[in-house]
């Protein structure tokens, strides 16, 4: 036992002069730095992969508890993740020294989001038990610790998607007509706004993406085979079909805004088969990128030169696919059916 933390450590400090030497001397890209969960040692644990250099290590070591979700701090020192014990709890660990702090405990962690400032996280709280038992949409202040209800009316369904400029949060609700509507809501000044008047069928739960610039979300709505990528104007309300397909069966899934704006990446069954597309927003010109065999959640690099995504089966996983050449590359493969892959945002440590 004493060997394998001694082993763990020095990992660890290699993984972090890996990395120091990497920035410092410009011989790594630091967007190219992902985190995903896996079983791979029989146990849920977060991992973190450099892929320029090829290497990938254990952020948590521990045979005893859960350890999943993972999500980058908005300067990419930090990652938070929840762990399950008897209960679940929510920790924030340093990717470099590997110090970890608890955050929260009580499971209300699971679904939550950074805001892109780093000021703020969201989360939804469906028990209530850092407040008096009332559930909701919640705000915490990551300096003071201080949390704040945002609101307590309308039943989330979905986690909280943070718009670019962090003054604004997506979120998909339950009503009694029995679909699921889309709210926008203002933290500065709690006001909401319901795009439920656009509704043309159920909403996607988890797969709305922001434009850069604020000003539209894109996700998917729809039911049975016949399900798509609609994009909404968060001002006017204006609602627009776009990566349109001939006939139904292409269930369009899971778009995510390239970070320039132009494009929409996505999943699509289409030919009777699965596979990752992009859509160009100004034309709707759709272009077909890799064949997938499972259900997978597109993700940006944030320089945009890359998608990162896992299939899930049996085995996940884990691949970067370059959407100009279409070079595909395995990072990850382990038995499991959880990856929830997390890209690392620009590093800007020292300010």
């Amino acid at each position: 036992m004493k060997l394998i933390r001694v082993y763990a450590v020095w990992i660890t400090i290699i993984f972090a002069v890996l990395i120091g030497f990497s920035l410092v001397l410009g011989r790594s890209n630091p967007h190219d730095i992902v985190a995903f969960q896996s079983n791979y040692e029989g146990d849920d644990e977060i991992y973190i992969a450099d892929l320029t250099v090829g290497f990938v290590r254990n952020l948590t070591h521990d045979p005893i508890t859960l350890n999943q979700n993972p999500l980058w701090s908005p300067d990419g020192r930090y990652i938070m993740s929840v762990s399950k014990e008897a209960g679940w709890t929510t920790y924030v660990r340093d990717v470099i020294t590997g110090e970890t702090r608890k955050l929260f405990e009580d499971g209300h962690g699971l679904r939550r989001a950074w805001s892109p400032d780093a000021r703020w996280l969201a989360y939804i709280d469906d028990v209530g038990s850092l407040t008096g038992g009332k559930s909701g949409l919640y705000l915490m202040n990551m300096l003071s610790g201080d949390v704040r209800l945002l609101t307590d009316q309308i039943i989330t369904r979905s986690r909280p998607f943070w718009s670019p400029d962090s003054q604004k949060i997506a979120f998909v609700s339950y009503n009694q007509r029995l679909n699921f509507p889309i709210h926008i809501i203002d933290i500065s000044s709690g006001t909401i706004n319901d795009l439920s008047n656009n509704s043309k069928g159920l909403v996607t739960q988890d797969a709305i993406s922001w434009s850069p610039d604020n000003r539209q979300i894109v996700y998917t709505m729809g039911s049975g085979a016949n399900v798509s990528l609609y994009i909404t104007d968060i001002e006017t309300g204006h609602i627009k079909r776009i990566g349109n397909h001939i006939g139904f069966d292409a269930l369009d899934d899971v778009p995510a805004w390239s970070p320039d704006g132009r494009q929409i990446a996505f999943q699509s069954y289409r030919d009777k088969s699965r596979g990752l597309y992009l859509v160009d927003v100004a034309t709707g010109e759709t272009r077909f990128l890799t064949r997938t065999d499972g259900r997978l959640n597109p993700l940006w690099s944030p320089t945009g030169r890359m998608l990162g995504f896992s299939l899930t089966d049996i085995y996940t996983d884990v691949y970067v696919i370059d959407v100009e050449t279409g070079k595909t590359t395995l990072v990850w493969n382990s038995p499991g059916d959880k990856s929830n892959l997390a890209w690392s945002p620009p590093w800007q440590f020292g300010g």
